[in-house]
């Protein structure tokens, strides 16, 4: 993802309970605009070290910049693998909490290069057919891509200096729908001066603005100025955009070849359609580099393999967006039968399924999981099982899917979800008490603001107030700058001054034997941890 400089503005990572992923573990900080770019050393993944990107806390609640990172998100996951693009690995989405993805971490950046001056006709060349490989890539896996910010920031450098493209924040492709109320007039003038097309100055991004952008960087590669030189203010450049003529590059850099030169000026172009595309681009680029022995890499376009297909599916199921997930697998299994052999991916089916209330489908998959895993481990069958509990409660088999949701948590203990799922059943089934304890359990494996403030209500309701506002503390400690987990202190400061604080014991949670009373101990010594000086929230 992003490059990290020793510079980089310092943060606690470490404390910051929105990147906490299972085996990774925050190291720096780069503040981006929008978004916070964490590096993280990883345990899961084969390089040891991933970025991970989130929306700004204080952006959560803009619908607007909320919608802008979920269609990135969506973009990144589509796009797949390139050696050219920035993978994106993952992506997550805890409730009440901004979105996370997890990408590839690349060392360096091409504005990093360039403070050392032009960087020459040979490196220019490759770079030119790298971004331009990526950006026919990234048009073949989505109608009408647009990047929409092109520029050396954006433009990654991995060990051998290959280029990779990275920042879909503005990006956009046909098939990016989960955008909320976001239209096109919404991006117009979106976009860094210096590298803008003309028609973005008051418009939204065609996909030819791309190659406007690609042009000035190439320019500035080779000259080591932009090609209106160093503007004096951003209106200024924006109006060079529109209407200057760009510096001679043959009389700036005369050692460019003749044929590269016109190209780039071909790039820069005031209309669109004036402009090469990617294809042609690069067999000028070819042809120029022949003579000059410049070796190019011979990555053509391909599709993504089944593991590839699988990680876009999950994060697009993770982020809620399921009909996109069934429509991604739909296609992909149109091209690639064995993906539907593949049993993580149908697990993915199941939950997307459920999640867009097609039951009876949800159910096909389930029958033939539970038919190829009938030797799993106790985690897969926990999970099928939590998945055949939603399928039960969504038709109306209440008393069913309760039982299957108490199966699920008891064959993987360690699982927040299979407690908390298991938790709001028994809390619409008023057994209140039982579902406290649930969440007790929920919250020793996840210290979510919805599970402390589900248990800050159900206590408050239970007329233990006490117990609300201890929960209702770690979550301002955990999370301090959530509204939401400071108006759970002031509902449980509201509710002590109301009502006695009635000891009530809980119930003995028929459906999971003495789990009850064995919880209750380690609970109590967790908020007690969590509440102590010695825990920095």
């Amino acid at each position: 993802m992003m490059a990290l400089s020793p510079e980089a503005p310092q943060e606690r990572p470490e404390n910051n309970p929105r990147v906490r992923l299972t085996g990774l573990t925050p190291e720096r900080v780069l503040a981006g605009g929008m978004s916070l770019v964490y590096l993280c050393r990883s345990t899961v993944h084969d390089d040891g070290v991933v970025a991970v990107k989130r929306l700004r806390p204080q952006l959560f609640s803009t619908e607007d910049d909320v919608a802008r990172f979920m269609r990135e998100c969506f973009l990144w996951l589509q796009l797949g693998r390139h050696p050219n693009i920035v993978t994106a690995i993952s992506a997550h989405k805890a409730p009440h909490e901004p979105p996370m993805l997890v990408l590839e971490y690349v060392p360096g950046s091409l504005r990093e290069a360039l403070r050392g001056g032009p960087l020459g006709v040979e490196r220019t060349l490759r770079l030119a057919w790298e971004v331009t490989q990526g950006l026919r890539y990234a048009r073949a896996q989505l109608p009408d891509f647009v990047h929409a910010d092109l520029k050396p920031e954006n433009i990654l450098l991995d060990d051998v200096s290959a280029a990779k493209i990275t920042d879909l924040g503005l990006a956009r492709a046909l098939l990016a729908r989960p955008s909320g109320d976001l239209t096109d007039d919404d991006d117009a003038g979106a976009g860094t001066p210096l590298y803008m097309a003309p028609e973005q100055v008051d418009g939204p991004a065609v996909p030819a603005s791309d190659i406007y952008a690609l042009g000035c960087v190439l320019f500035e590669m080779l000259s080591g100025i932009p090609p209106y030189g160093v503007p004096d203010n951003t209106v200024d450049y924006r109006l060079q955009h529109r209407y200057g003529t760009p510096l001679p590059l043959s009389t700036l850099s005369p050692h460019v070849p003749a044929d590269l030169a016109a190209l780039i000026h071909r790039c820069l172009a005031k209309r669109p359609h004036e402009r090469p595309d990617p294809v042609e681009i690069g067999r000028v680029v070819r042809a120029v580099a022949a003579p000059l022995r410049v070796s190019l890499p011979a990555h053509e376009p391909s599709g993504p393999d089944v593991s590839t297909i699988r990680e876009a599916i999950r994060g697009l199921v993770n982020l809620g967006f399921a009909d996109d997930a069934i429509d991604s697998y739909n296609r992909s299994t149109a091209r690639r039968p064995e993906i539907s052999d593949d049993e993580h991916t149908r697990y993915l089916m199941v939950r997307a399924l459920n999640d867009q209330r097609r039951w009876q489908e949800a159910e096909e998959h389930l029958d033939w999981l539970a038919e190829r895993m009938a030797d799993a481990d106790d985690v897969w069958q926990g999970a099928l099982t939590g998945e055949r509990a939603r399928v039960s409660l969504a038709a109306g088999r209440r008393a069913e899917a309760l039982q299957l949701f108490a199966r699920s948590a008891r064959m993987i203990p360690q699982s927040s979800v299979a407690w908390s799922n298991l938790a709001i059943l028994l809390h619409g089934e008023d057994l209140v008490e039982d579902a406290v304890v649930a969440m007790q359990m929920a919250m020793l494996r996840s210290l979510n603001l919805f599970y402390l403030g589900a248990l800050a209500g159900w206590l408050v309701d239970l007329g233990r107030p006490r117990e609300a506002l201890r929960y209702a503390e770690v979550a301002v400690k955990i999370h301090p700058r959530e509204l939401a987990a400071r108006g759970l202190v002031l509902l449980a400061e509201r509710a002590m001054a109301d009502l006695p604080d009635g000891d009530r014991p809980a119930s003995p949670l028929a459906l999971l034997g003495d789990v009850g009373t064995s919880v209750r101990d380690s609970v109590n010594r967790a908020v007690d941890h969590l509440l102590s000086d010695d825990f920095q929230g």
